[in-house]
């Protein structure tokens, strides 16, 4: 039987002749880790879900009680019935996080291949929320962690806190803050922003959640990804939380009903998970998901249940304990949630916290077409073998 040779930095690898796609395979697996910098786990499996967790299993360093001091940050996947399948650490000399409940979000991408969020650079320091230095991280569907060149800002206001990043070209980066929206290398807010919490790209829009005058309000940004250099941003309201100044997160999903369109919203506070349909031109709340007591949903996200209407996927702080849940709503997008029976899928390490919730980064299509590519160099290959 013929052998081919694959040879790297600890020796070789033989593979039968007749198993030469393999061969092709592992060379574009080789260029595609040759491409990747940073901090490197497992590939992360399509369908799993992402958090972001204050604190690394140790008990302590996410308690919200430790003054502030800056907290390591574990990015964690998670299968959809709950399994931990592994945690990505990240160096606490590249970002930290402090306990406040409004960090960690977490954004995709528009086409869902890169995962963004926010921490503290320098260290861990007494007050984080102090602390002026701020950047972005990311995650790739390969598990590599990296912080973009660039992707970096400063806020000098005392007692703020670094939220949630986005980028539609993974060069240019919009970053929330409690102070507003920051551009790469800003040490000044966007003109047109404040106290902004989530940021999300739904269908090519990026949205915003910020809270202003006792309200919490949607709304879409122009450009969706900024562009080089930018000042300021059109920031134009879409929904309004119904004076809800403590909701945290949201998230749009389409039901079909109208095409493309999303024309449903969920979004998250302190007491729980509300529910809208776009009407028209109208956000119309259809009712509330959960309100129990002890409740302090964190963030959500929501993707189309097989059967019928949406599963939603929130991080929710219980007395009990943090905990990522999740429920079905089998109710039209237009009608009063009808929800079943809430799933605790994941309980995090006591004094440890769980933040924002994302679907998991997708590879990139260059990325698919360099192993579709090596595969048929080796089918290629085995082929005239046969001959």
């Amino acid at each position: 039987m013929r052998i081919s040779h694959l040879t790297g930095r600890n020796g070789s690898i033989s593979l039968p002749r007749n198993n030469a796609w393999l061969l092709g395979a592992a060379c574009g697996l080789g260029l595609v880790a040759a491409m990747s910098q940073g901090v490197s786990a497992a590939p992360i499996s399509a369908g799993d879900f992402i958090v972001y967790q204050q604190g690394n299993f140790d008990g302590t360093n996410g308690t919200p009680t430790n003054g502030n001091l800056g907290v390591p940050i574990s990015i964690l996947e998670i299968s959809p019935t709950g399994t931990l399948v592994q945690t990505i650490s990240i160096p606490a000399t590249s970002l930290v996080t402090d306990s406040s409940g409004s960090e960690g979000g977490l954004s995709l991408s528009n086409n869902g291949t890169l995962l963004s969020f926010t921490g503290y650079t320098g260290g861990s320091v007494a007050n984080e929320t102090n602390n002026a230095g701020r950047a972005v991280g990311t995650v790739d569907s390969t598990g590599t962690f990296s912080t973009p060149a660039g992707a970096s800002y400063s806020n000098s206001a005392t007692g703020t806190q670094t939220r949630a990043a986005y980028s539609g070209d993974g060069t240019n980066w919009y970053m929330t803050d409690k102070s507003g929206i920051f551009y790469n290398g800003a040490t000044s807010i966007l003109t047109g922003t404040s106290n902004t919490r989530g940021i999300k790209n739904f269908g090519g829009v990026t949205y915003i959640l910020q809270a202003t005058a006792g309200t919490a309000v949607i709304s879409s940004l122009t450009p969706p990804s900024p562009a080089s250099g930018a000042t300021s941003v059109t920031v134009t309201p879409v929904a309004d939380t119904g004076g809800n100044k403590n909701a945290v997160d949201f998230a749009f999903a389409s039901s079909g009903q109208n095409g493309a369109t999303f024309d449903t919203l969920y979004f998250a506070d302190n007491a729980g998970i509300f529910k809208y349909a776009l009407v028209g031109s109208t956000w119309t709340q259809e009712g509330t998901e959960i309100t129990s007591v002890g409740t302090k949903v964190n963030d959500l996200t929501v993707v189309p249940d097989a059967t019928a209407g949406f599963d939603v996927y929130y991080t929710d702080n219980l007395a009990a304990g943090n905990v990522l849940d999740k429920f079905v709503d089998s109710a039209a997008y237009n009608a009063a949630p009808n929800p079943g029976a809430i799933s605790t899928l994941y309980t995090a390490p006591v004094g440890d916290l769980l933040e924002g919730v994302s679907v998991a980064p997708t590879p990139e299509p260059s990325t698919v077409m360099l192993l579709a590519g090596g595969a048929m160099f080796g089918l290629l290959r085995r082929r005239r073998a046969g001959r």
